[in-house]
């Protein structure tokens, strides 16, 4: 029933990607996929795109793994990996938060961490890099250069970002500017997509 609902987790948030990708081709991804509430309804609603979920913990991958092969969706990948600026040896998931949503990854752990890059190195196209990293969305897209280069959207929550606003200046070199923001959530496109007035987007 979830992986088949419009609504759910973030709503509005939910609204807002269902838009972008109807006028969205190529690779969607999404790190801090969690156990896919919103990369299975997505995958379920967007067969014609291929989506990639990411998440460090490997029983919610499973999970998303077994909700994939339930509900048929051929078009979905999931990925167990951490995310850094560059790969590193010494990845940890702090599990300390109740709510296992808001786990994230830090240092002085035995795990691997990989890049957006690495990841989707294989994509010919992407279309929409979706970050949900409880504060890490900024060193994750320090590895994604390339990727960026051919992601016309990026999508990340911010309202745990560590290193202050350096995300910012960090989309705004790479040719990216602002274009919408729900739910604790903000939608950044490619300059070039974003009219200096609102147009029929929203």
């Amino acid at each position: 029933m979830r992986v088949n609902s419009t609504v759910g987790w973030e709503p509005r948030t939910r609204a807002l990607l269902r838009r972008l990708l109807q006028q969205t081709a190529g690779t969607i991804f999404e790190a801090g996929a969690h156990v896919g509430d919103h990369l299975l309804p997505l995958a379920a609603a967007f067969p014609n795109l291929q989506f990639v979920g990411l998440d460090p913990d490997p029983s919610k991958v499973a999970f998303v793994e077994r909700m994939v092969a339930a509900n048929a969706l051929a078009n979905v990948r999931v990925v167990t990996a951490a995310l850094d600026a560059a790969p590193r040896d010494d990845c940890g998931l702090d599990r300390s938060d109740a709510n296992a949503g808001a786990w994230r990854v830090g240092g002085n752990g035995t795990g691997a961490c990989t890049t957006i890059d690495a990841v989707l190195a294989s994509a010919d196209d992407v279309g929409l890099v979706h970050l949900d990293l409880e504060g890490f969305e900024y060193r994750a897209l320090l590895g994604a250069n390339a990727t960026l280069g051919r992601a016309p959207n990026v999508l990340f929550e911010n309202d745990h970002l560590d290193e202050g606003g350096r995300i910012y200046d960090h989309l705004d070199a790479m040719g990216f500017a602002k274009f919408d923001e729900v739910e604790h959530n903000e939608l950044w496109r490619w300059a070039s997509l974003v009219p200096d007035e609102e147009d029929d987007y929203r």
